[in-house]
């Protein structure tokens, strides 16, 4: 009785005499032709069959002698035959199942394949039978990574051909090339108007100002967003706000940038034009009067005569002038505060003194 048995590469796959052949021989698709032979005998004639799909392997070299090649086609199963009649017309026969294992068909998709963002790439293989066990990347800038799905930051614009090779359950390996294109990140800006304003009447207006980008979204800082391109947003409260603008061009590569936009508290004054401190009781102090004013982080308050002489001053918000030493005369006063938001504010009038 012939054994098959299959010795890989430099030694040849061979059917021993004598003894049981294996039953079964696992390769993998795509390994091209293989050798099979069995020990010759002088004078005998060896009559090879292939018993499977049609166009699964053929034999390609050798029938009628004791060693062949096969070209393994494609996956599935077969029946490797051969029958050996010697010298005398004494024929015996041997045969082994092959099984020809399917490759993987690689293929991966990626996005967001834009400078200084992470570039996503995820496996789409597909195998007819078995499985996909095992998945390498090359970056093309000398980094590496495994998984089915992974991601990487690439640091410079260009073309780096990016290698996924995939593994069977059964060992059998394959590989795709793909090109990925780093593109230069959008520029993205906005303008505002007016750049800053009161509580009292708290709406920006905003332009998208982006090159070749559109917004996605615009987050206000104040739990509120929008998806509009230019919107315009009314601030329910004072505070300094970190507007932010996140823009997607046509490659969809994102960027973002921020603004800040102050909504300051209203500076509220009452200031009168005149005062006549004549001791009557009535009108005789020239002092502020306003909104929030023991909120203030600083105040000062300052006269000066026309010579610009400082003829009163004071930090007290409850402190006013009396007029005292001064004559009826037209003068000027000075209010500088720190509010709320530490922001320094200025206001400057004119006051008559009346005796």
């Amino acid at each position: 009785m012939l054994k098959l048995r299959r010795i890989l590469f430099v030694c040849l796959s061979v059917f021993f005499s004598n003894s049981y052949c294996q039953n079964n021989l696992h390769l993998c698709e795509g390994v091209g032709v293989e050798n099979f032979r069995v020990p010759y005998l002088q004078g005998s004639i060896y009559q090879w069959q292939i018993n499977g799909p049609p166009g699964i392997a053929n034999i390609v070299g050798g029938n009628g002698t004791s060693q062949i090649l096969v070209d393994i086609q494609s996956a599935g199963n077969f029946v490797l035959s051969v029958e050996e009649t010697d010298s005398n017309g004494c024929k015996d026969a041997d045969s082994m199942h092959v099984i020809i294992h399917p490759l993987p068909q690689v293929d991966f998709l990626f996005s967001g394949n834009c400078l200084e963002n992470l570039t996503f790439f995820n496996d789409n293989s597909t195998i007819i039978s078995d499985s996909l066990v095992d998945f390498i990347w090359e970056f093309g800038d000398g980094g590496v990574s495994a998984g089915s799905s992974t991601s990487h930051y690439y640091q410079m614009l260009g073309n780096y051909p990016v290698i996924l090779m995939v593994t069977s359950s059964f060992g059998c390996r394959n590989s795709v090339i793909k090109n990925v294109q780093v593109l230069p990140k959008p520029i993205v800006d906005f303008s505002y108007n007016p750049l800053s304003s009161t509580i009292i009447n708290p709406i920006i207006d905003f332009t998208n100002q982006s090159i070749d980008a559109l917004p996605t979204i615009w987050n206000f800082d104040d739990s509120t967003f929008s998806f509009l391109e230019n919107p315009t947003h009314e601030f329910s409260y004072p505070g300094s706000f970190d507007v932010m603008l996140v823009a997607a061009d046509s490659n969809n590569c994102i960027d973002s940038t921020i603004h800040t936009i102050n909504i300051f508290y209203e500076f509220l004054l009452y200031m009168p034009n005149s005062f006549t401190p004549n001791g009557d009781g009535d009108n005789d102090v020239f002092l502020p009067k306003g909104f929030r004013m023991n909120n203030y982080q600083s105040y000062q308050f300052i006269v000066y005569n026309k010579w610009g002489e400082a003829v009163f001053t004071t930090k007290k918000i409850t402190e006013g002038w009396d007029g005292a030493d001064s004559k009826s005369d037209l003068f000027t006063w000075v209010i500088i505060i720190k509010d709320e938001m530490g922001t320094i504010r200025k206001k400057v009038g004119e006051v008559s003194l009346i005796r």
